[in-house]
């Protein structure tokens, strides 16, 4: 899907309070990421770090941090996570999340502790549509 030239892929759920993407795997893991759009606004990304991560993370806390010349900001879980694994090129090529957010610019990879059907922040793209397009326009 494509809203005034930002790409949501349809294969994943979008948390847009967040700015973030979910992509569940057929292995029971799923991906995070940050939505376009956010970069878009924000501009280049020039730094990128992960948070100290101990055992799970609740709905809604955060595992890293982006920064850009106009936005610093964290990365949220939509949904209590183990993290599993972590993207090691982006605290060196914090450009990713803006060149390839949805592929080589994934940003976690994790096993949901809570039900993800179930999240109240995750939707699909159709469901997002109205309010992305107006938060663009605005």
């Amino acid at each position: 899907m494509e809203i005034l030239g930002c790409v949501l892929p349809e294969d994943r759920l979008y948390d847009l309070e967040h700015d973030v993407w979910w992509q569940d795997a057929a292995d029971g893991t799923a991906r995070l990421g940050l939505l376009a759009t956010l970069g878009a606004f924000a501009g280049p990304f020039v730094a990128f770090a992960f948070r100290p991560v101990d055992g799970p993370v609740a709905a809604g806390r955060s595992v890293a941090t982006v920064e850009s010349v106009r936005y610093t900001g964290a990365v949220r879980v939509p949904v209590a996570a183990e993290v599993l694994g972590r993207n090691e090129a982006l605290p060196a090529r914090p450009r990713l999340l803006n060149d390839a957010p949805y592929t080589d610019g994934w940003i976690v990879r994790l096993r949901p502790i809570e039900p993800v059907p179930g999240a109240p922040t995750l939707e699909l793209a159709s469901a997002i549509a109205a309010r992305l397009e107006a938060r663009i326009r605005t």
